[in-house]
């Protein structure tokens, strides 16, 4: 796993919580409200979108929904896109503090399965509620299974953006998977 820079992460995590933050339970975003399909072998692509960024955001997410169809586990093991876009792409988690107390620990939010740091609990062993993103590695996708990726969970992390992203836009991502391989997948970009 790649390290970080604890200041440059502060300051991401700062300026990119509308991004990356949860849902406000709006339910439709207005705009481009069917589903995009892509589909590559045995994985199904549904959803991609990204959230519009404000003019002074420096970085931005992506959200979809990855469905494995396939008879054999594989994984989501990097993700790519333009230089236009961004400087880079990451694969990132919000994990939340864990507040039953009993010292350091994490609770990811959306189930997923991602190695990395942990959020501190307070002094007294509870969770503080704080929330935090992570880098990971990897996102597991079952045999007949999917995986969301989806505001306060999972989503890929658009690091230094070359310009805000624009509501009605469109931009392409390339998805690395383990076994089935690489493919872009174009994301609307989206009031969020």
């Amino acid at each position: 796993m790649k390290r970080f820079w604890w200041p440059v992460m502060v300051a991401v995590v700062g300026l990119t919580s509308a991004a990356c933050g949860g849902d406000d339970g709006g339910g439709s975003t207005g705009i481009g409200d069917s589903a995009t399909t892509r589909a590559e072998g045995t994985i199904v692509v549904t959803d991609a979108w990204a959230r519009s960024s404000p003019t002074m955001a420096n970085a931005g997410a992506v959200y979809m929904t990855i469905e494995n169809t396939g008879g054999a586990d594989d994984a989501l093991v990097d993700v790519s896109v333009d230089p236009s876009v961004a400087a880079s792409a990451e694969l990132h988690e919000v994990v939340m503090a864990d507040d039953t107390g009993g010292g350091m620990s994490s609770t990811t939010m959306g189930g997923g399965m991602g190695g990395g740091m942990s959020s501190t609990t307070s002094g007294d062993g509870v969770g503080d509620g704080a929330m935090s993103m992570q880098e990971v590695d990897r996102i597991d996708l079952p045999a007949g299974g999917s995986v969301d990726l989806e505001p306060g969970a999972y989503h890929v992390m658009l690091v230094d953006l070359a310009a805000p992203l624009e509501a009605g836009t469109t931009i392409a991502i390339t998805l690395d998977f383990e076994h089935a391989g690489m493919f872009a997948v174009d994301a609307e970009v989206r009031v969020g």
